[in-house]
């Protein structure tokens, strides 16, 4: 009753906003999913599964106050409401911000936004992915999945280039008594440009944080730095992210770190669009006591998809995939993970206001 009720006020509130909105879309997105885990999976934690499921339900409504103030607010329907957060939203809340641009250069945003510290591969929606890398996945589960809650000012420059600095509120809030401990100890600093008439993009970036913790008494500093481009020349698309993350704790007997690349294309054919992708990860957990030697896992993910879109004018299409993740550890005893998914579905994304 209580989610049907937050259905119900986010649809009224959004219908509220939609007077100054330039686009009011319902997004959704329903899968057939169907998994199967290797034998030594299926033996320890995992079972074979199959489920029709709402991949995404959300309504996003953006636009402009005037020629300065624009805004952003897209909320989920298929995602816990619940606020856990000191920024008092839900993870149910992708986006909630407003951008003022002082100069046509310099532009001011505070709120919930996307972090852009996943490289191209982030830039793409949820709603289009079909997989993602898994160690990355894992850090940025910390931090809301990459919707980051703070402020960042915007500068851009030779027109299509553009830096920010970002200051971001704690990820993982830890609780002392009725307040929260740490303070606002998020920062990120990114770049994007394109050169070659938009036909070849570039980003970097650097995002780190402090979690503390009340027992133990630890301080976990985590960072993230990311460099990637995306080649764009239809029908081809092309991306590949590097990415590398590390986690050094202040009072424990380990620090943790990933790296690897990613690797997504596409290729449009009339209103058919396959799609391959592949990541290729390593996770390795380091005793800082030198008393075990360090443990690395290795995670590789590749799929392959076909898009078909039967309308010219209409962002609707119809899909297949087929993706696997596999994983190992070298230490003593571990064994191989494999886990597969074949996916067929449809998504749609619709604008209330045309």
């Amino acid at each position: 009753m209580l989610k049907l009720k937050n259905v119900f006020l986010s649809l009224l509130y959004m219908g509220g906003v939609s007077a100054y909105a330039g686009s009011l879309a319902l997004d959704t997105r329903f899968d057939y999913d169907t998994t199967t885990y290797n034998k030594n999976n299926n033996e320890t934690t995992s079972m074979d599964n199959s489920r029709i499921y709402a991949q995404t339900v959300r309504v996003d409504g953006k636009g402009n106050v005037n020629d300065q103030l624009s805004y952003r607010l897209r909320v989920n329907f298929n995602k816990d409401a619940t606020v856990t957060k000191k920024d008092n939203m839900g993870p149910n809340i992708d986006f909630a911000y407003i951008t003022h641009k002082w100069t046509p250069e310099l532009a001011f945003t505070m709120g919930r936004f996307w972090s852009d510290g996943y490289g191209h591969q982030g830039l793409v929606s949820a709603i289009d992915r079909y997989l993602n890398p898994a160690a990355v996945t894992n850090w940025w589960s910390l931090y809301n999945n990459g919707y980051v809650t703070g402020g960042k000012l915007e500068y851009t420059f030779l027109e299509t280039h553009t830096i920010e600095a970002q200051l971001l509120n704690q990820g993982a809030d830890q609780l002392e008594g009725t307040n929260y401990k740490g303070q606002a100890a998020g920062m990120g600093f990114v770049y994007k440009g394109s050169i070659l008439d938009k036909s070849l993009n570039f980003i970097a970036s650097h995002h780190a944080w402090q979690r503390a913790y009340v027992t133990p008494d630890l301080i976990a500093k985590d960072t993230l730095d990311t460099i990637g481009v995306k080649y764009v020349m239809a029908p081809l698309t092309v991306m590949l992210d590097y990415n590398m993350g590390k986690t050094k704790n202040s009072n424990a007997t380990h620090d943790n770190e990933i790296k690897g690349f990613v690797l997504n294309a596409g290729y449009t054919i009339d209103r058919i669009t396959p799609r391959v992708f592949f990541s290729s990860e390593k996770e390795t957990f380091k005793d800082t006591t030198g008393a075990t030697a360090n443990v690395n896992t290795d995670y590789t993910r590749y799929g392959v998809a076909v898009e078909y879109r039967p309308f010219a004018d209409t962002d609707f299409r119809y899909h297949v995939a087929y993706t696997q993740l596999s994983s190992k550890a070298d230490s003593a005893g571990a064994i191989t993970l494999k886990e597969t998914h074949v996916i067929a579905g449809f998504k749609i994304s619709a604008d209330f206001l045309k």
